[in-house]
């Protein structure tokens, strides 16, 4: 899902093109970081939004330039600089977003839940923004598979718990701290 989701917002919806500027938001998450492996791939110039704590990993997957949310000056550079921002936050921080893009950018946003409220402030400022939910993709899973196989995907797992435990690992998701994925081990 999380490979798909990456996929489907970059490509799919965002319509991602070599030399173009994207901003990866929650970079270090389990969408971001492999949104920013996509997209470097692809040819485009990765901004990776990120707590300092994750600046370094995501260098090593090929962010161009990685900037702490937390900096409101650093994130004020970026004004008017990008074609698309992949939104994986919403809320404030998805709407703050949106003064980020240059004339004709794009934003996806996948929380869904604020998807209407961002797309609504696009459109007053001229700008074009849109929510997304992932779908069943044969083709693009058997293209990111490859990718995995060939060693040119990395998805990192930064913990797995026993599927008793899965009320912590939803909290540690919720928390918005977790690195790369997390995953239940239904055999413990």
């Amino acid at each position: 899902m999380a490979g798909l989701t990456a996929w489907q917002g970059l490509f799919e919806h965002g319509q991602l093109q070599a030399g173009e500027t994207v901003l990866i938001s929650a970079a270090a998450g389990g969408v971001g970081h492999i949104a920013v492996q996509l997209a470097k791939q692809a040819g485009a110039k990765v901004i990776a939004s990120a707590s300092a704590s994750n600046h370094g990993f995501l260098r090593e997957l090929g962010a161009d330039q990685v900037v702490d949310y937390h900096d409101s000056e650093a994130m004020d550079e970026l004004k008017g600089q990008l074609d698309l921002v992949f939104d994986l936050v919403g809320f404030d921080s998805g709407l703050s977003a949106l003064a980020l893009l240059k004339a004709g950018g794009r934003q996806v946003t996948v929380p869904t839940v604020t998807a209407p409220q961002i797309k609504e402030a696009a459109a007053a400022q001229g700008k074009t923004a849109l929510g997304m939910m992932v779908h069943p993709d044969r083709t693009a899973l058997a293209t990111l598979l490859e990718k995995c196989a060939a060693g040119d995907l990395q998805v990192h797992i930064s913990n797995v718990y026993p599927l008793s435990e899965g009320a912590n690992a939803h909290t540690a998701i919720e928390s918005g701290r977790t690195r790369g994925k997390l995953l239940l081990n239904p055999c413990n």
